[in-house]
């Protein structure tokens, strides 16, 4: 079964942190486009495998920034 991966607010201003960070201070376009392409897949995954290790609420014990939803 598919699920909708939610990505929580402080988790996606993680993300814009490390690629502002890779960007401006490193100034590497193929690190932080790297690191967007590990994410989407990432999320392609565990869109397959989310309800495994998920509480009835949607929030997973293994990550607490990771709510998962039944699409």
């Amino acid at each position: 079964m598919d699920y909708k991966i939610v990505l929580m607010h402080n988790a996606e201003n993680d993300l814009d942190s490390f690629i502002s960070y890779l960007l401006f201070e490193k100034r590497s376009k193929q690190a932080a486009g790297n690191l967007l392409n590990d994410f989407e897949a990432t999320k392609v995954i565990l869109s397959n495998v989310a309800g495994r290790g998920c509480y009835m609420s949607g929030r997973c014990f293994w990550n607490k920034n990771l709510k998962v939803n039944k699409v």
